[in-house]
Parts: C-alpha cells; sequence; structure tokens
C-alpha cells in the first residue's frame, strides 16, 4: 500500500536535515538541465509540509544510536525527533526498527509503517 495518498489526512512533518540528505543524493546524479525540478521539488516540501526541528536532546539520542551501531544519523535524527516530540516517524526501514527493538529502544508509539498508517490514520480521526 501506498501511505502517500494518506497523507492528506495528517499533518506530515520534515526535517531539513532530511532535504539535505535527499540532496547529497541527487547532486551526484542530476544533470545540469534539470536543476529547476529539485527547487520545484523543494519548494514542494517546504508548502507541502510542516517544518519539525528536532530539539536539542534528540540530537544527543541520534548520536547515541549511532554509537549503539545505526549508522545513518539522519535517520537516528529523524527517530530521535519523533520520540522526544511524541510525532510518529514514517518508515520502510524494517531493520532499522529491529535495529531499535534488538536495543531496546523504544518503537510502539514512534514509529510507523506504510501498513499501520490506515491504522493510524483512523485512530487519529477518533
Amino acid at each position: 500500500m501506498s501511505a502517500i495518498p494518506l497523507f492528506r489526512r495528517l499533518r506530515v512533518y520534515y526535517l531539513e536535515a532530511g532535504l539535505l540528505e535527499a540532496l547529497w543524493k541527487v547532486l551526484k546524479i542530476a544533470p545540469e538541465n534539470k536543476l529547476s525540478l529539485i527547487e520545484t521539488g523543494i519548494r514542494a516540501v517546504r508548502e507541502t509540509y510542516q517544518l519539525l526541528t528536532p530539539p536539542p536532546k534528540a540530537f544527543v539520542e541520534a548520536i547515541r544510536l549511532y554509537r549503539d551501531g545505526h549508522r545513518d544519523y539522519i535517520d537516528d535524527l529523524y527517530y530521535a525527533t519523533a520520540l522526544f516530540t511524541e510525532t510518529p516517524f514514517l518508515t520502510i526501514d524494517y531493520s532499522f526498527m529491529e535495529f531499535l527493538r534488538g536495543h531496546e529502544y523504544p518503537v510502539e508509539g514512534v514509529v510507523i509503517t506504510p501498513e499501520k498508517l490506515q491504522d493510524y490514520t483512523k485512530s487519529c480521526r477518533g
């Protein structure tokens, strides 16, 4: 199931660090004549979704996750931000979820998968 159609029912957040991570990947492959699409995409994200600023303790918790062995600091920061702001983190990275469980980090109520998103949207409506 695609999660994106359900976004209209929710307030969706992004981190500026997530945009930066995407740009690091895009800059390696985007030809010069397509750079305007990058600007359009960034504008669309910023106009459609809500910016979420990680609290300082989320940066520290993300470092702990990284040091515990999960080597994607941006995902670690998304998770830690979700944990401290009580804003669920949508992911398809099941190995990250297993890592969290294996290291006894809370997952329930913090991380949500696309499969669970439909149930979540129903519970949000009451």
